[in-house]
Parts: C-alpha cells; sequence; structure tokens
C-alpha cells in the first residue's frame, strides 16, 4: 500500500479536508481530501495498490472522474477521484501504475467566480478562472452514487482518505515492498529516491536484509528507464554476522 499522490503534493497541498462543512453540495458536508496540484495535468494520481478502476465518466460538478475500487485486509474499497485533466481508462491497475493526472475540471474554480463549472478542454482549464486540484474520496465498499445525495448513507460509507491512508501505510509490513521487472526479463530492479532503477543482487544477503522478494509487489513494464549502472545490494559483513550496504 501507498499514497495515491506523490509525497510532496500529499504532505504539502491540503485544500478542503474530510467532514467540514459545505452549503454546495446536497449531503451538507465535504466528504473527501482536496490536493492543490500544479502544473496542470502533470501531478499523476497513482494506484496505491492492485485494483480496478471501474467507472469514468465527465458531469460538471466533478469534472473528469474514475472510481478505483481494491482490496485491503480482506475488504473491499473504492477511492473516487475528480477533477481529472483528461479522460480515465477503465481497466486493472497495479501498485504504482498512473491512472490519471491533476486537472481542473468541473467545479474547481477561484472563489471570486461562485458556483460555475470548467469544461472538459485543456484550454478551459489553464484559464484563470481554475484552480487544479485533485479530489479524492475513499468509500467502503463497492462505490454507490447514493451517497452524494444523502448525508446518512454518506457518514456511514465514507472514510477520512487522509487518515486511512496514513494509518495503512505507516501499518505496512517491513517485508512488503514493490520490486520492478521487465517482461520477458529474469533481473529484478529496486525504484530509487532518485526515479532510477537498480537492479538488484539476489540470494542469501538480500534475503537477510528485505526477505522474500517474490512475497511481494512486483511490477511488470515493457521498459524500465532510466536504469542505473550501479547495483542496489552490494552487502559487506561485520563481525557480528549483520549484513549492511556497502
Amino acid at each position: 500500500m501507498r499514497y495515491f499522490l506523490p509525497d510532496d503534493v500529499w504532505k504539502q497541498h491540503r485544500g478542503l479536508g474530510y467532514g467540514v462543512p459545505v452549503s454546495y453540495l446536497v449531503i451538507g458536508f465535504h466528504a473527501g481530501q482536496d490536493f492543490f496540484s500544479s502544473p496542470l495535468g502533470t501531478v499523476p494520481v497513482i494506484a496505491p495498490c492492485d485494483g480496478v478502476l471501474t467507472t469514468y465518466s465527465f458531469s460538471t460538478s466533478a469534472g473528469w472522474w474514475g472510481v478505483f475500487t481494491f482490496l485491503h485486509d480482506g475488504k473491499t474499497y473504492s477511492l473516487k477521484i475528480m477533477h481529472l485533466f483528461k479522460p480515465l481508462t477503465p481497466r486493472a491497475y497495479k501498485e504504482g501504475e498512473t491512472l490519471g493526472y491533476c486537472g481542473g475540471t468541473g467545479l474547481a474554480v477561484t472563489r471570486k467566480y461562485g458556483t460555475s463549472y470548467i469544461g472538459p478542454s485543456p484550454a478551459e482549464q489553464a484559464s484563470d478562472r481554475a484552480v487544479p486540484h485533485l479530489h479524492a474520496e475513499l468509500h467502503k465498499g463497492e462505490y454507490l452514487n447514493d451517497t452524494n445525495l444523502h448525508a446518512n448513507l454518506a457518514r456511514l460509507r465514507t472514510l477520512d482518505p487522509v487518515a486511512t491512508f496514513e494509518a495503512w501505510v505507516k501499518n505496512q509490513p517491513h517485508d512488503t515492498m514493490t520490486f520492478y521487472k521487465i517482461r520477458g526479463q529474469s533481473a529484478i530492479y529496486m525504484k530509487g529516491a532518485d526515479n532510477a532503477y537498480y537492479p538488484i543482487i539476489l540470494g542469501r544477503h538480500f534475503t537477510t536484509l528485505f526477505g522474500d522478494w517474490s512475497k511481494n509487489t512486483i511490477i511488470e513494464s515493457d521498459t524500465l528507464s532510466p536504469i542505473s549502472e550501479s547495483y542496489f545490494g552490494l552487502f559487506a559483513a561485520d563481525g557480528n554476522g549483520e549484513y549492511h550496504v556497502a
């Protein structure tokens, strides 16, 4: 499990939060979390784990929106994402894949324009009327549209996405990691902080540090770029039998 936005956006650019009273919604409160996301059309929305994007559409209020449904700890959840830059592609996604990009469609306008709407075109989203941001809702179970109309159902079936995902990520087991492969090849890679892919050395030394990689998430792609010429996992042993990165 990971966050569905890049870490810098997740930590620093939050707007209207979950549960805040608002008069412009039928249910009377904000059922999700807003994340400011500039520059327009460049901030990815990322699959937090393996799942399926089951729904996408356009509406005047939500703009381009979709629902990503996934299992966590044996329970079904639905992540509704709104105000996207362009249409989404319904299909299965692996953890870490890009679902779409944050935009400024729908009810994503500066305060001076009141309750008005931004259309689907990039030009209209780029106008000074629009405020690029992602509105994200977390629903228990399969997404049902009736939470938009009934406050009691919305309270029962929605969760604070920030608090919930932070609890999930914080409690992630240390041996649950994400690895990468090129389809048809046997090499395994880890993604570094610099977004380069580092080949890793499997075997006893690696397993001592990180556990059995085959039990964790492996994302396969046609290509990986850039691939580092340096290996991740050149290990040295100390006198106590512990292994460290050399």
